[in-house]
């Protein structure tokens, strides 16, 4: 439906989206083990959603949480219609540190806008993004949609980046349709300057 209900949804916490200042809540050394199946339709929505946490705080440059030693074990998967952006550790931007993610992440969304990344769906504002592996498949299985999908961040967006290192990825990223979107490491780069750049 033509609808704006955000959902902000997290293996461990839904996050700080809804926070007086959104820059409150550190994690730290959090394990999920659950598996989440998100049945959505609002297409105006950007929800959250994450193995950890699905919104960490403010998307912006003064976010100060971080995520850090933390595991997920648990499969995501996203179907319907709704805007959502997914990870294995965080679904919106946050400043991620030596996480782990074994559960696959699956977009079963006919939704184009959707992201499904193995560490992070949505990275951006210079935020750190240092020593996490994915051990786990990101599969977007609509076959006529070019979501975002990527090894280690869906979709990375147009901001001056913060180099990544000593991240890992060993994982199988598919489509089940275009590819255009879809990536090892970043599924996309939304931007012409500044590139992230990790060490895989």
């Amino acid at each position: 439906a033509a609808n704006n209900y955000i959902l902000c949804i997290g293996g461990v916490s839904g996050g700080d989206a809804y926070g007086t200042d959104q820059n409150t809540t550190n994690m730290t050394s959090c394990t999920n083990e659950g598996n989440m199946t998100i049945d959505m339709d609002p297409t105006k929505s950007n929800s959250a959603i994450g193995g950890i946490v699905g919104w960490p705080g403010v998307e912006g440059a003064t976010q100060t949480i971080l995520v850090k030693d933390c595991t997920n074990k648990g499969n995501i998967s996203l179907i319907g219609a709704g805007k959502a952006r997914t990870g294995g550790i965080a679904g919106g931007a946050g400043n991620i540190s030596g996480c782990k993610n074994y559960g696959e992440v699956k977009i079963n969304s006919s939704c184009a806008n959707c992201t499904a990344g193995g560490i992070e769906g949505f990275a951006s504002q210079n935020l750190v993004f240092t020593d996490n592996s994915n051990f786990g498949n990101v599969i977007n299985s609509a076959t006529a949609v070019a979501a975002y999908v990527g090894g280690l961040i869906a979709n990375y967006g147009n901001v001056k980046s913060t180099p990544g290192a000593g991240c890992v990825g060993k994982c199988t990223v598919s489509t089940g349709g275009d590819a255009t979107y879809a990536g090892m490491v970043i599924g996309y780069y939304n931007g012409t300057s500044n590139p992230t750049v990790f060490a895989t």
